[in-house]
């Protein structure tokens, strides 16, 4: 009996080995392997999207920024032609003045008319700054609404594609598991 004992574990022994040999796999390792480039390019695909996603993401932040910039340096060139108006309408002021001084002791009447045309361009040159003023403050509000609702738009633009990737990999995630699962 040991004999038959020792005889039956060393045919287990070979058996063992030969045993996967002759077994089949069963057809779901077989679906699972053949499935594993599939995953693998599932990934690859999320990830170069969250990669694309995120460089819309800072070209967008570039671009606002480029906008922002050229918008400051607009607002500086404005202001400095503001303040080009302000000291052209005060070098006028003063020459219209000085010329009134010197008529002034030449011939009245003649002043009173110098004064009249004074006050006249006066008044217009301070209606044109004024002017001016609102109209560059109008462009400016134009400008600003302009960008925030583009940036709105972009904004949500990239949510709906983010929300909407999200949901297609989810769902390819549920039917590739419900898929592995049958």
């Amino acid at each position: 009996m040991a004999d038959d004992g020792g005889e039956e574990e060393e045919e287990k022994k070979p058996v063992m080995p030969t045993m996967p040999q002759k077994i089949e796999p069963p057809e779901y390792i077989a679906i699972q392997e053949s499935l594993v480039p599939f995953f693998e390019d599932i990934t690859d695909e999320q990830r170069d999207r969250r990669k694309f996603d995120e460089q819309r993401v800072e070209e967008t932040n570039l671009y606002a920024q480029r906008i922002e910039e050229k918008l400051n340096d607009e607002i500086l060139k404005r202001k400095e032609a503001d303040s080009a108006l302000d000291k052209l309408a005060q070098t006028r002021l003063d020459t219209v003045q000085e010329a009134l001084t010197k008529q002034m002791t030449t011939m009245f009447k003649q002043l009173n008319t110098d004064i009249e045309a004074a006050k006249e361009r006066l008044g217009e040159t301070e209606n044109k700054l004024v002017e001016v003023r609102e109209k560059n403050e109008r462009e400016l509000k134009a400008c600003k609404l302009e960008l925030v609702e583009r940036l709105d738009r972009i904004q949500a633009g990239m949510r709906v594609e983010s929300k909407t990737r999200r949901e297609e990999d989810e769902k390819t995630a549920k039917h590739m598991t419900a898929e592995i699962a049958l």
